[in-house]
């Protein structure tokens, strides 16, 4: 018989469990505190690009009591500083958007949270901080990451400012599944230890070909890379409504996020430059060959009426050009400006905001993105709404909007002042009536002499600005005057250099285009679009290996790149390869791109293997962009009468 003594003195399994489970968590409490030494944060940037980053983190030395923007964002998010524990009775307060929100074409000083920052710091000193914690190019899915993180540092209230930037992204951004909220939390907490990152760069050192994923296209997640690779999306039924679902369950997130955390919200509608920015056209699609014969007389006679400065004349041409094809965003834009000219300034908004809402290159925010805003309200959860765009639509109709844009949607000085004041009453409300005056404020914003001290870059970056409107609405030599201006004070800025290169292939400088292409390259290794440009000139010039080599290297930066497999399919045609340049071609097609000439060049590398019908198909797609094309109905005319 057993001893009772040594009975009582086992221990039962759970108690083991339980033991060795709580040994389990103090072993990586000590190994967390040992790796925590070896400061392999100065490792992250360069062995493991894909781990994650907090948006602020705590500063060092003379900054050591605040939180202060992670520098992995480099100068793709606001830097800005706050203090680590909150002091009483302050209001401390968030911005949070895309590049219009962050201050571009200026720092943040400049932008609209800057006005009131230095106007509440005058009126109500030590009782407000405005963090603005804007990204350059981000969208409403990089915007809602961003608030996961400041919802972290006790904010009083959020202000949204997000819509400019759905289309951004190279491709259409999937549905994104969230784990359940307890595993969300237990993974975030995780991603973030020493540990994580210990195992990561061992992995990564010891095989950085298997465990270093490059980064994807459509680029997702701000931890990885800050910086929005941009792409252009462009116009379908499905993508439009796509995106407007993205943007929509974004906001929605971001409203739930507030209000699970007794966060205040005001969400802005975003206001966009309506009549200074050129939209982009598709070509017209005709029910019938009579509409396209109607619609050419009647675009012959509004041209008619405009050199002859008619403009009674012209109005009426635009608006029965309007009643054939409704939704072209170039014409739109047209009757808008002639009708702005004749001093009808609300019938003009309309056309204008159509003919934004049209654009087949959608840059700015939709009025659909503006109208998930406005639905997006429920004071009783307190969150507001900035309603903006309206606002900035009735100085519109009053002629009163000029001055407020820079470009598509920056905002100039007087913008950002103007967005600032039209803030104050929703502020007031949000954060008490009684904590500032408004008129007071008011006063503040209009007279701030911050704009008297701006530095070099800042000034580079205006200038750039100025030059993207010129070249957008055709003015090609005010944009090169402003892009050379700019490159004194940015000489560093590789855009710069690619657009220059832009403007002079345009010119057939061939040689100075290069010039530039080449320096914009040495700049920024990895710009496919520059890449893309080198080899259309190489194209053009008959160079095909040199072409081929451009195009390659820059679908292995940008795999999904239509521009280089037409180009692929061109020289692939030139070499007699037509059953290559049929893959690159319809690759190309595939991938969103579509024209006359792609259609054409594709319907005779049919023809050169014998496939009649596929040939037949593309010369029809192809007069969908020019109906009076004869030389195109003969070939259809021909080869189907012969199949």
């Amino acid at each position: 018989m057993k001893n009772n003594s040594t009975q009582n003195s086992k221990i039962s399994p759970t108690k083991k469990l339980l033991l060795g489970v709580i040994f389990f968590f103090l072993i990586l409490l000590l190994l967390e505190f040992i790796i925590g030494f070896a400061g392999l944060e100065r490792y992250d940037h360069k062995f493991m690009p894909r781990s994650s980053y907090p948006i602020f983190v705590a500063g060092k030395g003379d900054m050591a009591d605040y939180y202060v923007t992670n520098p992995h964002f480099g100068a793709y998010i606001n830097k800005q500083s706050f203090l680590r524990v909150k002091p009483a009775d302050v209001s401390r307060i968030f911005v949070v958007g895309g590049s219009a929100a962050y201050g571009f074409p200026y720092t943040e000083e400049y932008g609209f949270s800057g006005y009131i920052r230095r106007a509440l710091d005058q009126a109500a000193p030590n009782r407000f901080e405005i963090i603005n914690a804007s990204g350059m190019s981000f969208g409403s899915h990089r915007v809602l990451d961003i608030l996961k993180d400041v919802t972290l540092y006790d904010p009083d209230l959020v202000i949204v400012y997000s819509g400019n930037n759905e289309y951004v992204e190279q491709n259409v951004l999937p549905e994104i599944k969230t784990p359940p909220a307890a595993i969300e939390k237990i993974s975030a907490v995780f991603n973030r230890t020493d540990i994580y990152r210990a195992i990561r760069l061992g992995l990564l050192k010891a095989a950085p070909g298997v465990f270093e994923s490059r980064i994807k296209q459509d680029v997702t997640d701000i931890r990885s890379d800050p910086q929005v690779h941009r792409g252009n999306i462009g116009r379908s039924s499905h993508t439009d409504t796509s995106i407007l679902a993205n943007y929509r369950n974004n906001i929605a997130a971001m409203k739930e996020l507030l209000i699970q955390q007794g966060i205040k919200g005001i969400f802005c509608t975003v206001p966009v430059d309506l009549g200074g920015w050129l939209p982009q056209s598709d070509l017209p699609q005709f029910v019938d060959d009579a509409a396209a014969v109607r619609w050419m007389e009647l675009l012959e006679l509004r041209d008619a009426a405009f050199q002859k400065n008619d403009t009674a004349l012209e109005v009426e041409y635009l608006r029965k050009i309007l009643e054939i094809t409704p939704q072209d965003p170039g014409m739109l834009f047209n009757y808008g400006k002639v009708l702005w000219m004749l001093g009808r300034y609300e019938a003009a908004y309309q056309e204008l905001e159509k003919a934004k809402d049209f654009d087949f290159r959608p840059i700015r925010a939709l009025s659909s993105f503006n109208q998930v805003i406005r639905n997006t309200i429920d004071e009783n959860n307190a969150i507001f709404l900035a309603d903006l765009a309206s606002l900035v639509k009735e100085k519109y109709i009053r002629g009163q909007a000029r001055d407020i844009f820079l470009d598509y949607c920056h905002l100039t000085e007087t913008g950002n002042k103007l967005v600032a004041e039209l803030l104050l009453p929703v502020l007031s409300k949000a954060v008490g009536t009684s904590r500032f005056d408004i008129e007071d404020l008011a006063g503040l914003i209009h007279n701030d002499p911050k704009a008297k001290n701006k530095d070099d870059i800042v000034r580079g970056h205006e200038l750039y600005a100025q030059a993207l409107t010129f070249e957008n609405n055709g003015r090609n030599d005010l944009a090169e005057k402003n892009y050379l201006q700019a490159l004194a004070y940015l000489p560093d800025f590789d855009q710069i250099y690619g657009n220059l290169g832009h403007l002079y292939a345009e010119q057939n400088d061939v040689k100075k285009a290069m010039e530039m292409y080449t320096t914009a390259l040495q700049l920024n290794p990895k710009s496919h679009l520059i890449l893309l440009a080198q080899g259309y000139i190489s194209l053009q010039e008959s160079r095909f290996d040199e072409a081929e080599k451009f195009f390659i290297k820059a679908l292995n930066i940008t795999p999904d790149l239509p521009g280089a497999y037409s180009g692929l399919g061109d020289i692939a045609m030139h070499r007699g390869e037509y059953r290559l340049a049929v893959k690159y071609y319809n690759d190309s097609l595939r991938l969103g791109e579509d024209s006359e000439w792609l259609r054409k060049n594709l319907a005779q590398a049919y023809l050169s293997l014998g496939d009649r019908q596929n040939a037949v198909l593309n010369w029809q797609n192809a007069l969908k962009y020019s109906p009076f094309d004869q030389e195109t109905r003969e070939l259809v005319k021909k080869y189907s009468q012969n199949r």
